[in-house]
């Protein structure tokens, strides 16, 4: 949780993003609490109706760029995190839109494979339709 709110570097991202309006509940709420919140309740300063995309985005960002971080000594993280999310964001509505259907007409399952030993795996889904907004978030780490 701290990686992807409390640290200075997520703070800088969400005090952009969420309305000053709702920062007290949103830095106070509890894991599933914040979860839930971000789902459903419209928090944007500026995309409200795509509030719990944006915030998607914003989590799985923060969570790549502390890896990257962590892993690769020449990564530098964005000096503005904000402006990165919105463009991804806006990137991934845009293909949205130029998607019609599926040709393929092939169903493929997809399946939640647990971490290796030692290591803790956040995966996080969600789904966004006509008046209807789904997600799920799960954490699990795998010890010996």
């Amino acid at each position: 949780m701290h990686i992807l709110r409390d640290c200075v570097y997520a703070r800088k991202l969400w005090d952009v993003l969420v309305d000053p309006v709702h920062l007290v509940t949103f830095y106070s709420a509890s894991l599933i609490e914040w979860g839930l919140l971000n789902l459903n309740k419209d928090l944007g300063s500026r995309f409200n109706e795509h509030w719990h995309l944006i915030w998607g985005v914003g989590i799985w960002m923060l969570w790549l760029w502390r890896n990257d971080a962590c892993f690769n000594e020449d990564f530098q993280r964005p000096i503005s995190p904000s402006e990165k999310v919105v463009n991804c964001w806006k990137s991934y509505v845009l293909v949205q839109n130029s998607v019609v259907s599926s040709t393929s007409g092939s169903l493929h399952s997809a399946n939640w494979v647990p971490p290796p030993t030692d290591w803790v795996k956040c995966n996080v889904d969600g789904g966004d339709g006509e008046n209807k907004r789904a997600g799920w978030m799960r954490w699990s780490s795998e010890k010996s």
